[in-house]
């Protein structure tokens, strides 16, 4: 990895400014959400997708 690649990442994370952290926390917590948002659809497009099944 090229050093210019890691300043961007540094950087366009927020790393260098103080609140970094909660900037980091955030993303993490938005992937995880989105993580759960999505696991939480596709089970139930499969619960209707079987119930559909068995009606037919």
């Amino acid at each position: 990895m090229s050093c210019f690649a890691l300043l961007l990442i540094i950087f366009s994370l927020g790393l260098i400014e103080k609140d970094g952290g909660f900037i980091m926390l955030g993303y993490v917590a938005t992937t995880i959400y989105v993580s759960f948002v999505s696991l939480f659809i596709m089970t139930a497009i499969q619960h209707i997708m079987a119930w559909i099944d068995m009606a037919l």
